[in-house]
């Protein structure tokens, strides 16, 4: 479809989700993978590039089990990039080490990387429109 579409995985009972990723073909205008607002489920993110041509997303969810008296907190930022201009955001666990993390971009957004530097997880885009967009990075930390 022309409008985002996100899909998710969850993880079985008994496990935690502490990762994620995905596959999307061609026919796909990437938007996120991240872990959704309460860390329960991972979610792929995208827009159909063009009308009629179909896009596959795939969505992959880490699980494990967890050791007595570990979690898994997140914690997100976002930022404003201006038209044209490139853009950051760090999100750093106030709780825990960072364990994974991702990104969400709005539809006229390149993102150009999702990735741990040290304690936090920086997220960065290339708005392309001729207005602010928004990204936003999510970690997932580890504590215990």
């Amino acid at each position: 479809e022309e409008g985002q579409t996100c899909f998710d995985a969850d993880c079985p009972m008994g496990t935690t989700l502490v990762g994620g990723g995905g596959r999307w073909g061609p026919n796909l205008v990437f938007q996120a993978s991240e872990p959704d607002a309460a860390g329960e489920q991972w979610l792929v993110c995208g827009a159909g590039a063009g009308a009629g041509m179909p896009a596959t997303i795939e969505v992959d969810a880490y699980c494990a089990v967890l050791p007595p008296g570990a979690q898994v907190h997140i914690y997100e930022e976002a930022t404003l990039v201006p038209p044209e201009q490139t853009g950051c955001t760090q999100t750093q666990c106030e709780l825990g080490v960072p364990i994974s993390g991702g990104v969400s971009a709005g539809i006229t957004m390149t993102v150009l990387s999702s990735r741990p530097e040290g304690e936090r997880w920086t997220a960065c885009g290339r708005a392309d429109g001729n207005f602010n967009v928004q990204v936003r990075s999510r970690v997932l930390c580890l504590e215990g």
